[in-house]
């Protein structure tokens, strides 16, 4: 959600690891946006050379213009991380590196995992920027949906309880995105409620 919420705000992170996601009181939050970029449109590209080698884009690693599908493959990179528990794209030099990600190469994610999940990944980490979904394409596919609609309900209904300021101000920002990918909250709300046909909205020119 936390990506959804940056590319529609035309922000690119430039810079998702795992050590840049933190858990903090049985909330996932995004951080580290030192090196982020506002791009002037959904449509601008970025250009500077930047971020951490491991996640890096192949377009990104080849001085090409990018866009947000760069930070697509980062997260691409962190789920295969955490599925088989090393990075995709390893080595001993930072020259070797670059020819795996260039390649696209890395080890298969283990059948431990749903082929949903599998090829998700997989699809995240393609060479080409233009075959990688974007974060609304991601949101939408149905196994993802259903778990992003039952996490927020839940969260609004467990935190809704609490009266200090800081839980309002958590609130204030989980109902902001719920209207961003367009859940109605209402305090005791059933997670069945959720609607599973209703789209997370878009927009064509996010890339």
């Amino acid at each position: 959600m936390a990506i959804y919420y940056l590319h529609n705000q035309k922000i690119l992170h430039r810079d998702l690891k795992p050590q840049n996601i933190f858990l903090r009181f049985e909330r996932i939050q995004l951080g580290d946006f030192g090196i982020a970029k506002m791009l002037d449109s959904t449509q601008d590209i970025a250009t500077t050379c930047i971020g951490t080698p491991y996640y890096m884009a192949p377009e990104v690693f080849k001085s090409k213009p990018y866009s947000y599908k760069s930070d697509i493959w980062s997260l691409g990179c962190i789920l295969y991380e955490m599925c088989n528990l090393r990075r995709a794209f390893d080595a001993q030099n930072i020259n070797a590196l670059a020819i795996k990600i260039l390649k696209g190469t890395f080890p298969m994610i283990i059948a431990t995992y749903s082929k949903q999940l599998r090829d998700l990944i997989y699809s995240m980490l393609k060479v080409n920027p233009n075959k990688r979904p974007t974060i609304v394409e991601l949101l939408n596919k149905p196994f993802i949906k259903k778990r992003v609609d039952k996490y927020i309900i839940e969260t609004f209904n467990r935190n809704s309880e609490n009266s200090n300021d800081l839980e309002f101000a958590y609130l204030d920002t989980l109902k902001e995105q719920a209207d961003l990918l367009g859940i109605s909250l209402t305090v005791g709300q059933e997670t069945a409620e959720a609607d599973p046909i209703k789209k997370y909205p878009s927009s064509k020119d996010l890339v």
